[in-house]
């Protein structure tokens, strides 16, 4: 199910898009923000937060180089939260850099649904996280300023100051982003005395999914579910509309909103949880189901690239089976169908076609090793990849690759050196 919509719109667009599920003419919000000052000085927008319908009493945080603000605003729309952030950032000083923000302007802007038991209030939140500055990279370090507390990191007061479920920092894709969260109060799911139901005037609205145990759940207003000891952290329901559209949800496979921060279905989850939670890094990548039998599909070369790039780097997992922001998808279906065996037995199939793959386009091609896991009902295969002792490169071309952030580049001369050499490579320049 459809948990996040991407848009391509305006500023006034997304006012009309946030008033939808607001209450009424008068709005009161908590503006949360976040300045950080650039390679040149000056103090710039970096990342922040409105939460619509939500009071709070004004701060202010003034570090050497970041600043912590928070102001209520009255009577919001989207171009007063904005032309707020810019008089906030003036205040701190002549050398602010104001966002470009014209009304005309197309802006990239995600929509998130925030499950009921997730979000901090009663009802599901609709977050809409709107682009609004670039080129926000800072440099992680301690907080010092006179007369405020001491801060031993940046990054995580920016993830506490924010409330965040995940903050990585210098490098996030949220830096520069904006979200406006305002409660969706059409419906929720609500657990109860071993019961589900839903809490709703809509009749239209249905909730379906499955319990821990496996049973099936559908129900409508007025109608109750029996939960018994049902395990939520590995149960997934949905609350949709005639349409589809997700309203609500409680969901063990979706990483970002999965039910337990902490240990879901155990020990073992909770690693590849927190993984996944991190997102993609120096050592670790995301990919969806790589089809390895179809030898037109020009994709299955990334997988020699992303383990050629960390055994030339620090080592890192590649996990197969998550779309790139990180919503756990498996493969399950996908090997079953390709192999055509029951799930297990597909993926040890799938498993051999990788290594041997990889043993016929690496140098190194035992620099790995491969497993499948269950989250819930879906699979992952992870591919742990360790250090190669010299340079690893594909044998064709003699083409190394190596992990630069959260990519995989082209090794050149300097790189090379910097490993045990075996062979010597030629590169153009």
């Amino acid at each position: 199910m459809k948990t996040q919509i991407n848009h391509n719109i305006t500023i006034e667009e997304l006012s009309r898009k946030v008033s939808e599920f607001s209450d009424g003419d008068e709005v009161f919000a908590l503006l949360e923000v976040v300045y950080a000052r650039n390679h040149e000085g000056k103090w710039k927008f970096l990342i922040g937060n409105c939460l619509l319908g939500r009071g709070g009493t004004g701060s202010k945080e003034i570090y050497s180089d970041f600043s912590f603000i928070k102001e209520p605003i009255q009577n919001l729309d989207v171009n007063q939260v904005i032309d707020a952030i810019d008089n906030i950032g003036e205040d701190l000083g002549s050398e602010y850099s104001p966002m470009d923000s014209s009304k005309t302007r197309n802006l990239a802007c995600t929509e998130y649904i925030v499950p009921s038991y997730w979000s901090s209030g009663t009802f599901p939140i609709r977050r809409f996280s709107v682009s609004l500055a670039r080129d926000t990279f800072f440099l992680n370090a301690p907080l010092i300023g006179y007369g405020l507390p001491y801060r031993p990191s940046a990054r995580l007061y920016i993830k506490e100051f924010l409330n965040l479920g995940r903050y990585h920092g210098e490098r996030d894709a949220d830096n520069g982003s904006l979200s406006i969260d305002v409660e969706d109060k059409r419906a929720r799911i609500i657990l109860q005395s071993e019961q589900i139901r839903i809490d709703t005037d809509n009749p239209d609205l249905m909730l379906v999914g499955q319990l821990s145990n496996s049973e099936l759940v559908t129900i409508k207003k007025g109608q109750a579910h029996p939960s018994g000891k049902m395990d939520v952290e590995t149960s997934d329901l949905w609350l949709i509309n005639k349409k589809n559209e997700v309203i609500d949800f409680i969901s063990a496979s979706h990483c970002y909103f999965a039910h337990s921060e902490k240990e879901i279905g155990g020990p073992k989850w909770a690693k590849y949880i927190n993984l996944i939670e991190n997102g993609e890094n120096h050592t670790c990548e995301f990919k969806s189901y790589i089809n390895l039998s179809d030898e037109k599909n020009t994709k299955a070369e990334q997988v020699e690239r992303t383990v050629c790039a960390f055994s030339n780097a620090a080592g890192g997992k590649l996990l197969i089976g998550v779309s790139d922001d990180g919503v756990i998808e498996g493969v399950g279906q996908s090997v079953r169908q390709c192999y055509q065996t029951p799930v297990n037995v597909a993926l040890d199939l799938y498993i051999k076609a990788i290594k041997k793959r990889l043993n016929e386009k690496l140098r190194d091609g035992q620099c790995v090793d491969i497993g499948a896991v269950e989250i819930g009902d879906k699979y992952i295969v992870e591919v742990d990849v360790s250090r190669s002792k010299s340079v690893n490169y594909y044998l064709d071309t003699k083409q190394g690759f190596v992990r630069r952030g959260a990519t995989s580049a082209k090794m050149t001369a300097a790189d090379e050196r910097e490993k045990p050499q075996e062979g010597i490579h030629e590169y153009e320049y």
